[in-house]
């Protein structure tokens, strides 16, 4: 069974909202499939919120990918979500057992 991961390349952020400076609304990001060393990886953006009231606001300088991972996921819902999650898979099925592989020429 595959392993999953986040990482966050970059945010498009608000140079100033509601008094905060770099306010993050939308995070760019690469999600891995990882099975037996192969990986499959897709990328994206997705709008994040630091604003939801269930919880304090996080300055840009204080977002971990923990956090950052809680936000994308809770606003994605777990329908999207798992359309990610076969995305990834597909890619990692295709390096698995890839169809057509590049060779150098047999006399180099």
């Amino acid at each position: 069974m595959p392993t999953y991961s986040w990482t966050f390349t970059s945010f498009d952020c608000y140079p100033m909202q509601d008094g905060h400076s770099d306010v993050a609304y939308q995070v760019w990001y690469t999600y891995t499939a990882t099975e037996g060393g192969v990986s499959g990886s897709v990328t994206g953006k997705n709008a994040i919120s630091p604003y939801d009231g269930s919880r304090p606001f996080v300055p840009f300088a204080d977002l971990t990918p923990e956090v950052v991972a809680d936000w994308l996921e809770t606003g994605m819902g777990p329908e999207a979500l798992a359309q990610l999650r076969q995305r990834a898979d597909a890619v990692l099925e295709a390096a698995q057992h890839p169809t057509s592989v590049t060779l150098p020429p047999p006399w180099a």
